[in-house]
């Protein structure tokens, strides 16, 4: 009896040994399992530390960020198209708006020019483009196409008188603007999200405008005429009131054109007898042609106006009577040259 006692016994105790081993086994798995859950937590949660401190986004939250704000939708004069938020090769069709480009701090990949091998920019942005390889599409009424497609532009920009708007809208996102001046300076500025630049140089540009209007007054008499005219081959120009360089000389510095000589709408073609008879005290001259230049200033009857007299012709560069640029430069250019001092 006793050995079957003991038998039964030796069984109960293994079969709680058993248990108990088991039971053991189950709660360091357990434990284990707990540890390495807090290990892999803890990785992550150190790797978002260090992606933050490098300031980087967690991955979920940069894959999330890549799909947002990569476009918009910009209203111009062909409709509404879809471009980049922060485009980079933009390229500028129309040739004046590199400048407004470059005093926005955005450099475009390529420009079309108004006078052959020059951007239509002051001198110092112009060598800058240069020096920074940006392509020469060509002329601006015909630029090169082939080259525009080579430069795989993200943005084109447009003109209203441009007729390649479907051939330019096949290469990159293209926009047309019918704005000129400053309206077409603060459309580009909405719409490459520079408002802040903008507002920036305008408020610099004002601030120039009413020390210049000063000095002037001091120095121009309120009887004296001013004219700008743009010698060609065989024709004088006289540019419409809202021309740029107009705007500044009559609506900004307070200077006095000839009576019936600027038109409204267009530039219009005057003879070396319509200059005489406009008789300005003071001309500036934006010179395209230098044998028909001295022809014309030689004729007696023109050394006989008051500015050729009184040596009051100014010629200036072409790029201070179409660019924003230019036409802060142009400022100072007319306030030297009218009192003969510097700032």
């Amino acid at each position: 009896m006793f050995p079957i006692m003991i038998v039964i016994e030796n069984n109960i105790h293994y079969q709680r040994r058993s248990r108990i081993m088991k039971s053991r086994n189950m709660y360091i798995a357990i434990i284990s399992l707990v540890l390495i859950s807090l290990l892999v937590i803890g990785c992550g949660a150190q790797e978002e530390l260090k992606e933050s401190a490098n300031g980087q986004a967690p991955k979920n939250e940069e894959s999330s960020a890549e799909t947002v704000d990569e476009t918009k939708v910009v209203k111009h004069a062909m409709g509404e198209t879809e471009i980049p938020v922060n485009p980079e090769r933009i390229a500028v069709m129309f040739a004046r708006d590199v400048e407004s480009l470059l005093v926005l701090g955005v450099t475009p990949i390529g420009a079309t020019h108004y006078v052959p091998g020059e951007f239509d920019t002051v001198a110092e942005y112009n060598q800058e483009l240069k020096d920074a390889g940006v392509i020469d599409f060509g002329e601006q009424g015909t630029p090169n196409m082939e080259a525009l497609l080579e430069a795989e532009p993200d943005l084109i920009i447009l003109t209203d008188w441009h007729e390649m708007y479907e051939e330019a809208s096949k290469i990159a996102p293209t926009i047309m603007l019918d704005t000129y001046g400053w309206d077409r300076f603060e459309e580009l500025a909405s719409i490459l999200d520079k408002e802040t630049e903008a507002e920036a140089f305008k408020k610099a540009y004002d601030k120039k405008i009413m020390v210049a209007k000063n000095i002037l007054q001091k120095h121009v008499k309120e009887d004296e005429t001013t004219l700008f005219i743009s010698v060609y081959d065989k024709q004088i120009g006289v540019t419409d009131k809202g021309f740029i360089f107009n705007q500044l000389l009559y609506d900004k510095l307070g200077l006095t054109p000839p009576p019936d000589v600027i038109p409204e709408d267009e530039q219009a073609m005057i003879t070396a007898e319509g200059l005489v008879d406009a008789n300005p005290d003071i001309i500036f001259v934006s010179k395209h042609n230098d044998v028909f230049y001295d022809e014309i200033f030689s004729n007696p009857a023109v050394q006989q106006i008051n500015a050729v007299k009184n040596n009051r012709v100014y010629e200036l560069h072409p790029s201070f009577v179409r660019n924003l640029k230019g036409e802060s430069l142009a400022i100072d250019f007319v306030t030297e040259s009218i009192t003969g001092e510097k700032e």
